[in-house]
């Protein structure tokens, strides 16, 4: 088995959200409210063990399941701009933040979220169209339904 960068970085996540777990145990809760102070930072540490974990069984999928006669049979496009990738996340967030009081908090989210889904999966196929924006809506509306049905902030 050969470890690439995702793997590596997945096991680093996987480490530092596990120390960051440990360190979390030394907050002391003072009961103030339902939840208590270490939720939260408990809460973060877990999700990022769990998105390090998905980053690490996703890049040994890959490396198992990809072989180059796949790669060549693929008729999706294929895009690698190197560089140019944070140049593009930066515009897309300045464009959001443009966008955001005009078209308001659920599309423009769902907007940007579809865009970097997009730009992170590498092909532009109907399978990953599909997914990406069930992904972008599905996130939106839980945030949405999160921050104003929830935790009652206005969103624009």
């Amino acid at each position: 088995m050969k470890l690439t960068k995702d793997s590596v970085i997945g096991l680093i996540g996987m480490l530092v959200g596990s120390i960051l777990f440990l360190s979390t145990q030394r907050i002391r809760d003072w009961h103030l409210d339902r939840l208590g102070t270490s939720f939260f930072p408990k809460v973060s540490a877990i999700l990022i063990v769990l998105c390090s974990l998905m980053i690490l069984l996703s890049s040994l999928k890959k490396n198992t399941l990809i072989t180059a006669s796949d790669r060549e049979n693929s008729l999706s496009v294929k895009i690698e701009l190197g560089f140019y990738s944070y140049v593009f996340i930066f515009i897309s967030l300045i464009l959001y933040v443009i966008v955001l009081p005009i078209l308001g908090f659920v599309i423009s989210s769902t907007m940007l979220m579809l865009f970097i889904y997009l730009f992170i999966v590498k092909e532009i196929s109907m399978q990953n169209l599909l997914s990406g924006l069930g992904f972008s809506v599905l996130s939106t509306f839980i945030l949405w339904y999160l921050f104003t049905k929830q935790l009652y902030v206005i969103l624009p």
